[in-house]
């Protein structure tokens, strides 16, 4: 599963702003070309979703939970939890919060 179309430069005072405008872009830096930076993120495919959680123990509890149940997802682990990532199967509205 090819989780992102690219990847875009980014900054700001936590290093997670976008430095580009991304939304409704057809073309994005590849790898190779943006990971000399000191910030960049990946721009998830249009068929994926994202579940980022900040706490190691929340993010334990929910792999167990997935797990238990089979469900099939990537899991990318970071300094204070991880990301989850599902194939939309129809969600109409995205929302970060």
């Amino acid at each position: 599963m090819e989780l992102f179309k690219g990847y875009i430069p980014l900054g700001g005072k936590d290093g997670k702003v976008p430095s580009e405008p991304y939304k409704d872009r057809k073309e994005f830096y590849s790898f190779e070309q943006i990971s000399e930076l000191k910030g960049f993120g990946g721009v998830l495919n249009d068929h994926l979703v994202q579940i980022d959680i900040d706490e190691n123990k929340e993010f334990e509890t929910v792999i167990k939970i997935v797990e238990d149940l089979h469900i099939n997802t990537s899991i990318l682990r970071t300094s204070r939890g991880g990301h989850l990532y599902f194939i939309d199967n129809g969600i109409e509205n995205r929302k970060q919060g």
